[in-house]
């Protein structure tokens, strides 16, 4: 029967962790709960070597440790954990190891009279959005509320990150073959019929030429190739930063016939969704605005975001503040104005992230469904013309000998 490790609150309030069997995850919280306990956490206890464990302790905090530290502050406080006893448990072990110091010094800060959004301030690295959330929840009373809807937000965001990430290991292992084939037929095949083909008196075909001239200038700078390629790797993102191409590479990625789609929709998706988050947790729509436009990853669409903003502190409504010629599709911009005007914004847009979460989803599907026959089709074009070159200029010896 499989293992899960947990970690719950007792009916004393003090914090147990372990192992329990069961089934599944659901038939170990329901084993907790009879016991007495709060489950905070139960996840399977695979078989790890204790170096993984230490490796994963001394990583950095991830999408997924930041929501899952939401989700647990959020269940301590909902439980009737004090919050300064809720942080003390979370510092102490419940939350992701990556966490925990900068936990201990925010409790720090609790302890001192700060409230939690300046606590986890001055403890560094928590995004700006979740200060902004925390911030909006004690403001409002409803902190527990908002580390939930943050939770479901950054949640959201990850699942989202993984799934691009899992779409794209076909077509990357596609461009690897694809290199290393080209490689493999420049580097040794090739060459082994070179000699050949440069003896003989027969008219060798210009695509034989072009493919023996490739081959050959590999072999001769190989070195000075790799060299320069390595350079560059290295070279070019500082330069890009240093250039700031980020506004044009970001103009430009929005003018492409089929990834422009993707990614606009995508950055309308993570926009409708934090600003419903904030709206629902009582930040202000400016404030709302400022911290979404820093969500959206597009330096485009953020400068329109900042637009609204603009507007919106002028008196102008939401969808008037729009630039002309905005990039922002014409569905969001008119669910923008009509959830402005019937005064149901963050429901509003609640419903068009999850439309445009469902866009992106079939928009993805379809690219790739495009790209992964686009490079088999490539590769079989780049293989088989040099195949091809190499059987032509076989043709053209044996017409000779003739």
């Amino acid at each position: 029967m499989p293992t899960f490790r947990y970690v719950a609150i007792t009916a004393a309030g003090t914090t147990e962790q372990g192992r329990v069997e069961a089934r599944d995850r659901a038939a170990a919280i329901e084993a907790l709960r009879a016991r007495g306990h709060l489950p905070v956490e139960a996840e399977p206890a695979p078989d790890r070597p204790a170096w993984r464990l230490r490796a994963s302790a001394a990583r950095g905090p991830g999408a997924g440790d930041m929501a899952l530290l939401m989700r647990e502050m959020a269940l301590l406080l909902q439980a009737g954990q004090p919050l300064e006893r809720a942080l003390s448990l979370l510092a102490g072990g419940l939350a992701p190891a990556p966490l925990r110091p900068r936990l201990a010094v925010a409790l720090d800060r609790l302890r001192g009279g700060s409230g939690l959004a300046d606590a986890l301030e001055r403890a560094g690295g928590f995004p700006r959005l979740v200060l902004a959330m925390v911030r909006a929840g004690e403001a409002g009373g409803a902190l527990d509320l908002a580390l939930d809807r943050l939770a479901d937000l950054l949640e959201r965001e990850r699942r989202l990150k993984e799934t691009l990430a899992t779409a794209m290991i076909y077509p990357a292992v596609l461009a690897a073959v694809a290199v290393f084939s080209l490689l493999l037929m420049l580097l040794y095949v090739v060459p082994q019929f070179e000699h050949l083909f440069r003896n003989t008196k027969a008219d060798i075909p210009w695509i034989t030429t072009v493919v023996l001239a490739a081959s050959a200038g590999l072999r001769a700078h190989w070195t000075a190739l790799m060299a320069g390629l390595l350079v560059l790797l290295l070279a070019a993102p500082p330069l890009a930063r240093r250039l700031d191409l980020r506004p044009w590479r970001d103009r430009t990625v929005l003018r492409l016939p089929l990834l422009g789609r993707v990614v606009s929709m995508a950055a309308v998706a993570r926009l409708a969704r934090t600003l419903s988050v904030l709206l629902r947790a009582g930040t202000p729509l400016p404030a709302a605005l400022a911290l979404s436009a820093q969500t959206v990853g597009n330096l485009t669409l953020a400068a329109e975001v900042e637009a609204m903003r603009a507007g919106v502190k002028q008196g102008r409504p939401l969808a008037a503040s729009l630039p002309p010629g905005h990039a922002l599709p014409d569905l969001a911009a008119e669910l923008i104005r009509v959830g402005e005007e019937t005064g149901r914004l963050e429901e509003v847009m609640g419903h068009l992230a999850q439309v445009y979460d469902a866009k992106v989803e079939t928009a993805l599907k379809r690219f790739l469904a495009l790209l992964e026959p686009a490079f088999v089709i490539l590769l079989a074009l780049l293989i088989g013309g040099m195949v091809v070159s190499i059987l032509l200029a076989l043709v053209s010896i044996n017409a000779l000998a003739s």
